[in-house]
């Protein structure tokens, strides 16, 4: 997710006391302060543990990248669009406002959105094993004001006629027509 030559400022050590599963251990974060995620917290106890994207000994993934002309082997921008193209969960209608309800995929969302990555979301979204997925990316592309959005959303519609919502506490099957029409409707009130 962060880039070679990423800085981070520590801003917390914190050592734990005995836990059942973990014993005594110590959590540590810290604050990036260039690049990308500048002024973003993270937890970084086990900074590279867990990762499943990426071989962090590859040469070719440590080498500083060149924001300004990003591509999937990029590992910040790779990791946004991984989270997007396996998404297994439900369309939050107020996704750009909150993180609550999938913190793990409205965070990268939010992110290629800031650097508008059109290309990137447009990848996720040929990409997304589900509709639900899909469903995110071109809403990201529809507030972008990208115009392949057009193009996609009647096709979206075809492949995918239902897909899984979440709204004001409820969960709904709701057509895909009905989806994109509130797309539409939220981005103009958001942006007029």
């Amino acid at each position: 997710m962060l880039d070679a030559g990423t800085r981070l400022r520590v801003t917390t050590v914190h050592y734990n006391g005995d836990s059942i599963e973990n014993g005594f251990f110590t959590t540590i974060c810290a604050e990036v302060i260039n690049g990308p995620f500048n002024g973003t917290n993270f937890n970084i106890s086990f900074l590279s543990e867990g990762s499943s994207a990426f071989i962090a000994r590859n040469p070719n993934i440590l080498e500083p990248v060149d924001s300004a002309a990003p591509d999937l082997n990029t590992n910040h921008f790779a990791w946004a669009v991984d989270q997007i193209t396996h998404y297994h969960g439900e369309y939050t209608w107020d996704w750009w406002r909150h993180c609550e309800e999938e913190p793990n995929l409205i965070l990268p969302l939010k992110f290629l959105m800031r650097l508008k990555q059109n290309t990137m979301l447009l990848e996720a979204y040929k990409a997304a094993d589900t509709a639900e997925g899909k469903a995110y990316a071109i809403a990201a592309l529809k507030k972008l004001d990208d115009r392949s959005f057009s193009e996609l959303a009647p096709q979206f519609i075809v492949a995918s006629p239902t897909i899984n919502t979440y709204r004001d506490g409820t969960h709904k099957i709701e057509s895909t027509a009905s989806v994109i029409a509130s797309m539409q409707q939220d981005v103009e009130m958001v942006y007029p």
